[in-house]
């Protein structure tokens, strides 16, 4: 049975809960789907690296890289900005997420047109075929209304869902890739999974008793919210400018081989890097409802949590991404393995700064969130050009490392600012001292397979953060995350 009121029901679950239970949740239920389904994507990514080769990964690399701009544009920054306006107002929903969805579709046609042009005019087979074909791509963002859910706070459905789909691209490839002349079947089985998702999205709306139509939309209300997002789709434009420009200037100094074993390297942190946007998606509602002294304990607990997953992630992966990378991509990616080791250094970086911005967009100051963005592209842009030619996918990666770092301070730095209190080194000790504690004793004891490595690295975090208290016990409870 359809629940008739969303905002009823998304609102009566919240009073039960502590708002850092209710982000931990949120997190766990989008954090796993995103996990299980980013595992899936990976998987798809090693596949393809392996049965295309370096110079065609290159071409799939390049082609993605383009059509990220694209599909940024087409969402128009509504999935950072929607959820806070669902979370603000429950009651316009309906006519809100019809607006949104008639004028994205719109948005879409007309980008979807101008991708697949340029790509014919301005490239060659098989560049201009994979592109033209991820053009299709579009409409399927257009109509994925995943933020909605997020919004509502209700994201179990739209996580299975997102499994799903990847688990269905995943059949389309391995059915039918098996060489470089296969290759327009990678963009073919993302337009299929995508169009899947969005369609499974936006009919899972009907168990809230919400009607989506794009005839029942009003422009006036999706140039309202897209005026609000205008500075967050800036800021995912420079973001990504800030992420891609290294393939672009690769492919201009550099071979398609030096791409493809650059963009081995980085899938791995695309990977972890997601969860970054996770991050963002479990806090913002809440800390948008949240005033004061909570929002700030909220925002302590999380830029701690996220520390407590990216330190140990960038320290056991720099010790394993040599045995990494041969299992995952084969011998011929070896190249890969030095700037794994180099780009494994930028997530807990990225995953911090994902929580202070959060903080800024919740309270209202986009704009600001903007200028640290472009700022940090200027800086990528700049480093990238003075580096590239001569050190090439090495440099790439340490300008990479940087740009975060940049990104990262300056986040910190405005919100000192704003007088905002920061969280102290008391909340990170623990994690590094247990962090550390792994890196010696793997270093020391080095394990022959990866399995054992991942396992004796688990263990001895866990032994570590239990050793100096990061690990509470209670009776007949589940132990608890005390950073």
């Amino acid at each position: 049975m359809p629940e008739s009121n969303p905002a009823q029901s998304s609102e009566n679950d919240i009073p039960s809960m502590r708002s850092d239970q209710l982000v931990t949740r949120n997190f766990l239920t989008l954090g796993s789907g995103d996990a299980i389904a980013r595992l899936i994507s990976f998987s798809i990514t090693i596949f393809i690296a392996r049965e295309l080769g370096a110079a065609s990964f290159g071409v799939i690399g390049f082609a993605s890289a383009i059509l990220i701009y694209f599909t940024v544009l087409t969402e128009g920054g509504v999935e950072a900005a929607g959820p806070r306006e669902i979370a603000f107002d429950k009651s316009r929903i309906e006519t809100l997420v019809s607006s949104v969805l008639a004028f994205r579709s719109l948005v879409a046609i007309l980008l979807a047109i101008c991708l697949a042009a340029a790509s014919n005019w301005l490239l060659l087979p098989p560049e201009a075929t994979v592109l033209g074909t991820y053009a299709l791509v579009l409409f399927g963002t257009a109509a994925n209304l995943r933020w909605v859910y997020v919004g509502l706070e209700k994201t179990r459905f739209p996580a299975v869902v997102q499994i799903l789909s990847e688990f269905l691209r995943l059949l389309f490839v391995v059915h039918f890739v098996h060489g470089p002349e296969d290759i327009v079947w990678v963009p073919i089985s993302q337009v299929i999974a995508e169009f899947c998702f969005a369609l499974a999205i936006m009919v899972g709306l009907r168990r809230f008793g919400l009607s989506v139509s794009i005839f029942q939309g009003r422009l006036s209300q999706a140039l309202s919210l897209y005026k609000q997002a205008l500075p967050l789709m800036g800021t995912t434009l420079c973001g990504l400018i800030i992420y891609n420009a290294d393939v672009m200037f690769l492919r201009y100094f550099r071979t398609k081989d030096e791409i493809g074993y650059y963009l081995a390297a980085y899938s791995l942190i695309a990977f972890l890097g997601q969860f970054g946007n996770t991050v963002r998606m479990s806090l913002l509602p809440t800390l948008s409802r949240l005033e004061n002294e909570q929002r700030w304990t909220l925002y302590h607990s999380a830029a701690a949590r996220v520390f407590a997953l990216g330190f140990p992630l960038a320290v056991g992966g720099y010790l394993v991404a040599p045995r990494m990378i041969s299992i995952a991509f084969g011998q011929s990616y070896e190249g890969s393995e030095p700037l794994l080791r180099i780009l494994i250094c930028s997530v807990p970086l990225l995953l911090l700064r994902h929580v202070h911005q959060t903080v800024m967009i919740a309270q209202s100051q986009g704009g600001r969130v903007l200028r640290i963005t472009a700022f940090t592209t200027l800086f990528t842009l700049g480093a990238n050009w003075a580096v590239i030619p001569r050190y090439g996918a090495q440099g790439a990666a340490y300008t990479t490392v940087a740009a975060e770092m940049v990104r990262m301070l300056l986040s910190q730095y405005f919100l000192h600012l704003d007088r905002i209190r920061l969280p102290g080194f008391s909340r990170f000790w623990r994690v590094f001292v247990a962090g550390t504690l792994m890196g010696v004793v793997l270093t020391i004891l080095w394990p022959s397979t990866l399995l054992m490595k991942i396992t004796l690295g688990a263990l001895c975090y866990a032994c570590g953060l239990i050793l100096t208290g990061g690990i509470r016990f209670q009776r007949s409870k589940f132990p608890v995350l005390n950073v």
